[in-house]
């Protein structure tokens, strides 16, 4: 399995920033090359693990949902110290970047009689009694799921209970997600890692 396009692009924009950190400061040029070194060999690293984790692609409902989840976990690699990937009753844990937090991803999430497409769940590996951040991510598309008003309805219901549950609901549509995955799974990688910020300062 090769890596999709936009897993590509995320690679070359990461080395691209490491590129633009050089300063001309000698230890500081060494200490960016070493970081770009690690991320060409965590990209390498990545490959195998998508391989890997291959056998959880029948848990995904639409090519959309595990276009998503590839790059929510990407992303997670680079934002948290450990991510749990939970499909069907098994758990793989994947290593990420050292820092303050750590999450987990669970597909096909069961939520009081609901299905959720991912819960994202990040934790601070700091603060013990700091409350995590459960996010849930919802992948619409009219090639895989039916939007009918009476749908969307019931979604914006659906939503309402799991907010008011403590969830916070992420919900994007099929182009969305097609067009820049990265950009969704940042918004919400990075929400949760923000929050649990604001809390460990409260």
């Amino acid at each position: 399995m090769t890596l999709p396009r936009q897993f590509a692009a995320y690679a070359k924009e990461m080395q691209s920033q490491l590129v633009d950190a050089f300063s001309g400061d000698a230890a500081s040029d060494l200490e960016s090359l070493i970081a770009m070194v690690a991320w060409q060999h965590a990209t390498i690293a990545m490959q195998s693990e998508l391989d890997w984790l291959r056998d959880f692609d029948a848990v995904f409902g639409s090519p959309i949902e595990r276009l998503l989840f590839y790059a929510t976990l990407l992303v997670s690699r680079d934002a948290l110290c450990d991510v749990a990937v939970i499909a069907g009753g098994d758990t793989v844990t994947v290593a990420g970047s050292p820092c303050a937090f750590r999450g987990s991803i669970e597909l096909q999430a069961q939520i009081d009689g609901y299905l959720a497409d991912m819960l994202l769940t990040v934790r601070s590996s700091i603060c013990v009694d700091v409350e995590p951040v459960r996010i849930v991510l919802e992948c619409d598309g009219h090639d895989f799921h039916e939007r009918t008003k009476e749908q969307a309805s019931r979604d914006k219901k659906r939503d309402r209970e799991m907010q008011q549950m403590g969830f916070t609901v992420f919900r994007y549509s099929g182009s969305d997600i097609f067009r820049d995955p990265f950009k969704a799974a940042k918004e919400a990688v990075y929400f949760g890692t923000a929050t649990i910020r604001a809390r460990e300062g409260a």
